[in-house]
């Protein structure tokens, strides 16, 4: 197996980073690679962002992540969004299973992290454990969502990064995604 690579994928909001991973995704289970990791899509009530989701692309669970109007259970406060500490400890727990389980067996093909943001970075919270197994290449690709302010900072802390996909807003990142993953599994 070729060594492990790991990319950074960028853009401003609405750009598209989800779909982008979350194709490449597919991609790569079509063409029978082990998926791994997670994807944090918008909800939407009409044009308006009023939530996002939490998937695993381990299990194929999904959870409600965080949403702007404050809930109970959603206690954990970063700017405009309210988080369920529940939904970030239960994909803390699915990223910590799977460098367990991918250590004792073999190489996992494709890892993708929808996103690590300012609760990882800044904070040291969140998805603690995403630094530690993007850092563990124990995958042989790996994509990374950071939103472009933090991108500077994020490259100190995962020092294996080989490149970085900038998506743009207005971009087929359908498209992009496609014509990214036939040139990566080409080399």
């Amino acid at each position: 197996m070729k060594p492990s690579r790991l990319w950074l994928v960028t853009g401003e909001r609405g750009a598209g980073k989800t779909r982008f991973s979350r194709r490449v995704a597919e991609l790569a289970r079509k063409a029978g690679w082990q998926v791994g990791g997670l994807i944090s899509p918008a909800v939407f009530e009409g044009q308006d962002k009023i939530g996002i989701q939490l998937e695993s692309l381990f299990s194929g669970e999904a959870r409600p992540l965080a949403v702007k109007k404050a809930q109970p259970s959603f206690n954990r406060v970063l700017g405009e969004w309210h988080f369920d500490a529940q939904a970030l400890a239960w994909g803390n727990g699915e990223l910590t299973n799977a460098l367990a389980a991918v250590k004792n067996q073999k190489q996992m093909e494709l890892l993708v992290i929808d996103e690590i943001g300012p609760l990882e970075i800044l904070r040291k919270e969140g998805w603690t454990a995403a630094l530690p197994l993007l850092n563990s290449l124990v995958y042989r690709v790996g994509l990374v969502v950071i939103r472009p302010e933090l991108v500077e900072t994020a490259r100190q802390l995962l020092p294996a990064l080989q490149g970085t996909i900038t998506l743009e807003p207005g971009m087929d990142t359908q498209a992009e995604a496609s014509n990214w993953w036939e040139e990566c599994t080409r080399e």
